[in-house]
């Protein structure tokens, strides 16, 4: 079957348009790619920043929600922009570096209760690869927070990106004040977007090959 007639078949079973559907269908080839194959070159289109694929001989990175909120904040296709499609239930795949993180700033009031607006999709470049919603009466996550890096070593770094509430990897406070700062991170890290009050906490894991 031709990639046309899949995608035709797919947007029919999804409910979605053909756009759609091709999108979902790239990610997931991009994403088998990438896992059983270890390729480490770019996507044919031209990337906002460099991109750095990561060892495949280490398994595939994901962010694992830790909280019931977390799974909330990034629970569908709005939140996750570029990700329709998920590694396991909730994981978020890391398939390029720097991975960013923020909060999905595209909401709108009703009756004094803050909602998401639909995110459309548009040829205007996104700041954020992975889109958080944040709606706790205390806002945590900033708009562009951090961001997770691989060095050439084939290790890994957080890199918060200047937020106002700051990082929080294994109990070590990065950033915070605007100020910005990095710390290595390690496969079983939890990471609290924002003050130790925060309930939007992730697992920096991997899907073993």
């Amino acid at each position: 079957m031709d990639k046309r007639k899949l995608v035709v078949q797919l947007a029919g079973r999804m409910g979605v348009s053909e756009k759609k559907a091709e999108e979902w269908l790239q990610a997931v080839m991009d994403l088998l790619h990438h896992a059983y194959v270890g390729d480490a070159a770019t996507d044919d289109h031209v990337q906002e920043q460099p991109v750095t694929r990561s060892p495949s001989s280490q398994g595939l990175p994901v962010l694992r929600p830790l909280t019931p909120v977390t799974r909330l904040a990034i629970g569908d296709e709005v939140a996750v922009d570029r990700f329709p499609y998920r590694v396991g239930r909730y994981e978020v795949p890391l398939d390029r570096f720097p991975f960013r993180v923020g909060r999905e700033g595209r909401v709108k009031k009703a009756a004094g209760v803050r909602g998401l607006m639909e995110r459309r999709h548009s040829p205007a470049k996104k700041n954020n690869e992975l889109y958080v919603r944040d709606q706790g009466k205390t806002v945590n996550v900033s708009r562009e927070h951090f961001q997770i890096e691989l060095k050439s070593d084939g290790s890994y770094e957080l890199v918060d990106r200047g937020s106002a509430c700051g990082t929080i990897v294994e109990n070590k406070v990065v950033g915070g004040d605007y100020a910005g700062g990095r710390c290595s991170l390690n496969f079983g890290d939890s990471i609290i977007v924002g003050t130790q009050e925060s309930t939007i906490v992730f697992e920096f894991s991997r899907v073993d090959q």
